[in-house]
């Protein structure tokens, strides 16, 4: 989680989907709740993208997790230029 920072509060931003896949406690953890294969979680990270068909089940199982995840925090992420230059 090299690129997520803390704000006062206690406020997550999460700046790659690395981070947001980083908050579950294993990859398999992710995978198991979005009911798909740790694969595809892999891939993800790698492209820094996660395919708008997921972000529903995401943003409820971040939400169960007690993360602070928002769609506009997907929105954000896919949008930065960052995944431009990969």
């Amino acid at each position: 989680m090299d690129k997520l920072s803390i704000m006062a509060g206690g406020m997550v931003i999460f700046s790659t989907i690395r981070d947001v896949i980083d908050s579950w406690p294993k990859r398999l953890d992710l995978a198991s709740d979005l009911g798909t294969s740790v694969d595809r979680i892999h891939k993800w990270v790698r492209s820094n993208t996660i395919p708008p068909k997921y972000h529903q089940a995401l943003l409820l199982a971040a939400q169960r997790r007690g993360f602070d995840l928002s769609a506009d925090d997907l929105v954000r992420i896919h949008a930065a230029p960052e995944k431009d230059a990969a």
